[in-house]
């Protein structure tokens, strides 16, 4: 039995993040810029469904970049909890919204409303046994949603 396995199972998720998902790797020049005082050139307006649709796809797209690398997932179950386990983010439990920035380098500020699963299985008998809401922070700069 591992000493530290949730410690072990968080990092591993943030890690896969950051390899599975190209946002994650911007451009952070824009908050540079706005430390040192600098104007940055602003993003063409967009209309609020726009944007509201744009972070629609943005969390769809992230949850399924976090389904295919999480660990345990349902392919790769661990032992444990009476059984074998895995891990799955929700996408039906999706929910989002913004709001303006008080950044001038930020456009708006994104949340990302979620759920982590956990699923305990029993032979081919798998049922959820925890649910973990989760909630993302993300940025609107120069026209798209970035992390």
């Amino acid at each position: 039995m591992q000493r530290f396995p949730l410690i072990k199972l968080v990092l591993g998720t943030a890690i896969c993040a950051l390899l599975a998902f190209p946002a994650f790797a911007g451009d952070s020049s824009f908050m540079v810029a706005a430390a040192k005082g600098k104007k940055t050139q602003a993003a063409p307006a967009a209309s609020a469904g726009d944007i509201q649709a744009q972070l629609d796809t943005f969390a769809k797209n992230y949850l399924k970049n976090m389904n295919d690398c999480v660990s345990p997932s349902k392919k790769k179950q661990k032992s444990g909890h009476g059984g074998t386990y895995y891990l799955e983010y929700d996408p039906n439990s999706i929910k989002t919204s913004y709001k303006p920035s008080s950044n001038p380098a930020v456009q708006y500020i994104g949340y990302l409303h979620y759920d982590e699963v956990t699923y305990v299985c029993k032979g081919n008998d798998c049922k959820p046994a925890s649910r973990n809401k989760l909630t993302e922070l993300i940025m609107y700069v120069k026209g798209k949603w970035t992390y």
